[in-house]
């Protein structure tokens, strides 16, 4: 047994080595591997520069390699509706990599978006969200939003 599982983690390091990439595609965790990994709600609300409700208004497809119609990103342009926290643009680009780990929106959907900035200068957008976040389209979120909304009074009340 103990050979079955050197030989999965032997492959599963080649696959890293590999395919650089790949494995932050879906969401892992970092230190057991396991997929399916969430960002842990307190570490995105400390890490995010912004909170919005926002509705998506606009999407357009950027094509990295011409010669792979598949490899694209998409750039959304959403309108701030309700700003829970920072400060940001009224109207401002998310960019989202079409990866198995992405985090899909559509034009016309509102959704609860913890806000991050690369460190590197996006292409084409203005902002970030972690696709394995607590990101979510509305209503499904609704309880994340009543989340954020109890984190943030909290905050504001400490010493």
């Amino acid at each position: 047994m103990k050979q079955v599982s050197r030989r999965i983690s032997s492959a599963l390091l080649v696959l890293v080595i590999a395919v650089p990439g790949v494995v932050n595609a879906l969401c892992t965790d970092q230190t057991t591997w396991t997929s399916g990994y969430q960002v842990p709600f307190e570490t995105e609300l400390a890490a995010s520069i912004a909170i919005v409700v926002g509705e998506v208004v606009a999407e357009h497809k950027v094509f990295e390699t011409p010669e792979d119609p598949e490899a694209h990103s998409v750039i959304y342009t959403v309108r701030s509706g309700q700003v829970l926290m920072g400060n940001p643009l009224k109207v401002f680009k998310l960019r989202e990599e079409l990866d198995s780990g992405r985090y899909g929106m559509a034009r016309g959907e509102t959704h609860l978006l913890f806000i991050t900035k690369w460190r590197w200068k996006v292409r084409g957008a203005d902002y970030v969200i972690d696709p394995c976040g607590n990101s979510k389209r509305l209503p499904e979120g609704d309880e994340v939003l009543a989340r954020v909304k109890k984190a943030l009074a909290k905050k504001a009340r400490a010493p």
